[in-house]
């Protein structure tokens, strides 16, 4: 049962430090094994090295890549992934604090059926707001851009939606995943066939590889077509700050999103996704 847990940092040191600390306070612990983390700085700025050991958890299983450019969240997910071999996966961005024994549930859910491919935790901010609770379509079977956002956007943490469902996706900020059906959706000719398409080369790992935005909803669908179920877990909860990196109508939302949406579009039409 033991974990591959990959966090991605663009230019926000603080958040990075505040998830590291909180990943040492609550660490996985259950089901044995040897958990990873592998980190990525993205910042351009920021000179490459070579992947470097760092002590974590009492160990050297931690990884940190600087990769020297500014790769995008998906690609670095994907990269980061290869470092590990566990049966899970979890990819954070920097601007969460893991809470007690989240990663654990969301581990235990996500292998309670061998059906369930993705699982992602109910979200709070720093102000106690709901920031996900699960991406839904109540009565249609597709991907809708009206909602996009989590259900009781910011809403004042009451309780609600403390429940386990299946969704359409969950929110990338935390995401888990089966290695076996990450490697299996990566391996998927029709993916690769898109991704070279869209992006004159093949993929390294299975989040589509936009600049910024829909990986995560395109694994989530994509998992969904080969017959995998995405669970939303509220029976736990994390602190997720949200757009820390990349400001509300900052040049990610104006310009990268538009641009990801045509590409979401495209590898689902080339896999015969239904989407918005």
């Amino acid at each position: 049962m033991a974990i591959d847990l990959v966090c991605v940092d663009y230019k926000t040191p603080g958040d990075l430090q505040n998830f590291y600390n909180s990943l040492m306070s609550y660490p996985p612990v259950r089901g044995g094994g040897h958990p990873t983390l592998t980190v990525v700085e993205t910042d351009e700025t920021l000179p490459s090295r070579e992947v470097r050991q760092v002590g974590w958890n009492g160990s050297n299983s931690g990884v940190w890549m600087r990769p020297g450019e500014n790769l995008g969240y998906a690609k670095a997910c994907n990269l980061a992934a290869i470092a590990g071999s566990n049966e899970v996966l979890a990819f954070f961005n920097a601007d969460v604090m893991v809470t007690p024994d989240a990663i654990d549930v969301c581990i235990e859910v996500l292998l309670s059926d061998p059906s369930v491919a993705v699982v992602g935790p109910r979200q709070v901010d720093t102000q106690n707001r709901l920031t996900h609770a699960g991406i839904v379509n109540p009565g249609v079977d597709r991907f809708d851009q009206s909602l996009m956002y989590p259900r009781n956007w910011q809403e004042p943490d009451r309780g609600q939606m403390s429940h386990i469902e299946e969704v359409l996706s969950v929110a990338g900020s935390a995401y888990f995943v089966r290695r076996s059906v990450w490697d299996e959706l990566n391996e998927c000719h029709l993916y690769q066939h898109a991704c070279f398409e869209i992006y004159g080369d093949f993929a390294l790992g299975a989040f589509l590889p936009t600049q910024h935005y829909y990986e995560e909803s395109y694994l989530s669908l994509h998992a969904r077509a080969h017959g995998y179920r995405v669970m939303y877990v509220g029976e736990t909860t994390i602190v997720h700050k949200w757009h820390q990196a990349s400001p509300v109508g900052g040049v990610a939302e104006l310009v990268y999103q538009p641009q990801a949406r045509a590409e979401f579009r495209r590898a689902c039409d080339i896999h015969g996704i239904i989407h918005d």
